[in-house]
């Protein structure tokens, strides 16, 4: 029995698995650091893709707040200031009507359609907790419904502490003509305001620090300004129209005791876009339903009315444009350069003289 033991044990310690087993084991060890290498890369790339989708995050996130602006944030006490807006119901106007009454003004926004007049007061009541808002008629197509809006604010106001020249229109796709028989854009954009400016202007002159803030545009850039066609009768096109909407602003600013400022306000998602993808400005895109995946970026790259109007409630509030010299062109909230036209002082005075001829206007206070 004890050499029956002896040999069990000598056979197994000299026992070796066949070549096939060995070659098994090897390839199951080789699979297991293999899969184990393949789990690894597997991680890090999706540690890669979780960074680049983190940064792009941020990036975009850092690009909107950029793109949207910065927001004037001073807590400005203006009380007992009267702040005119036209097209204050909707878009910029409103937005600005809404923070400006919060602030402390009692705001009178200037309209067309009295339906529309009406509850935009409501709303900019509720929005700023100022029962201090109320709204007068104007169609800035028409120089009778001027002289009556002035009238109209003549009679209800002692004096205007800031008139914001807000409203307008922007690339008509083909061209049109006011009540008066201008070219739409410069008609209301510029010559109505220059109108409307002139026939307030004795409240303006009743205010201590009276400002104009005019709300225009970088496409002022696009302006071809020429007085032998000054309503492109000949040659129309609607963005050259919308561009020479005038440099009221820096004409303005020689008016004693007056600060007059212009103003971006950025590419904003308002109203103002109702002709942008026409499809007679547009002729690649006849079906809206193609516009559909340029939504998405179209809202990215814009602001909101909120943002937009940040720069022209900044004009009309901030304090330090008080008593300033005017004529500056802000974007932003800051002093900004306009184009080489905007700065010609010839070109200003020749516009001046134009308008006032055109409207009958006259700037004695």
């Amino acid at each position: 029995m004890a050499l029956l033991i002896y040999q069990l044990i000598c056979t197994a310690a000299a026992f070796q698995p066949p070549p096939s087993y060995s070659r098994l084991s090897g390839l199951r060890m080789s699979s297991q650091r293999a899969d184990a290498v393949a789990e690894a890369n597997t991680d890090r790339r999706s540690l890669v893709k979780g960074i680049a989708a983190a940064g792009v995050g941020l990036g975009l996130v850092g690009g909107k707040r950029v793109i949207d602006g910065p927001v004037y944030s001073n807590v400005v006490d203006l009380s007992g200031e009267n702040i005119v807006i036209t097209g204050g119901n909707t878009g910029l106007g409103k937005a600005a009507a809404v923070r400006l009454a919060a602030l402390g003004a009692a705001v009178t926004i200037a309209c067309r359609s009295p339906s529309k007049a009406e509850a935009a007061v409501k709303d900019i009541q509720q929005a700023s907790g100022s029962s201090a808002v109320d709204a007068v008629p104007l169609d800035l197509t028409d120089s009778s419904s001027i002289a009556s809006c002035a009238r109209e604010l003549s009679g209800r106001l002692g004096k205007i502490d800031v008139l914001m020249n807000n409203a307008g229109v922007m690339a008509i796709p083909n061209r049109e003509t006011t009540a008066d028989g201008y070219e739409k854009q410069m008609g209301i954009n510029h010559l109505g305001h220059f109108r409307l400016t002139s026939l307030v202007l004795p409240l303006l002159a009743a205010a201590s620090t009276p400002r104009v803030v005019n709300v225009s545009s970088k496409a002022h850039t696009l302006a071809k300004l020429d007085f032998s066609d000054f309503f492109l009768t000949k040659d129309y096109d609607p963005w050259v129209a919308y561009g020479n909407k005038g440099s009221l602003g820096n004409a303005a600013g020689n008016l004693r005791q007056l600060t007059a400022v212009s103003c971006h306000p950025g590419l904003v998602r308002t109203e103002l876009g109702r002709y942008f993808f026409n499809t007679d400005n547009i002729p690649l895109f006849p079906f809206g339903w193609l516009l559909t995946p340029l939504l998405i970026p179209g809202i990215y790259a814009s602001r909101s009315p909120e943002r937009g109007a940040q720069t022209q409630i900044y004009c009309a509030a901030e304090p330090t444009l008080q008593g300033t010299a005017g004529g500056e062109y802000f974007e932003d909230c800051h002093i900004s350069t306009p184009s080489k036209d905007a700065r010609d002082r010839q070109m200003a005075a020749r516009l001046w003289e134009v308008s006032e001829k055109l409207t009958g206007a006259s700037w004695n206070a």
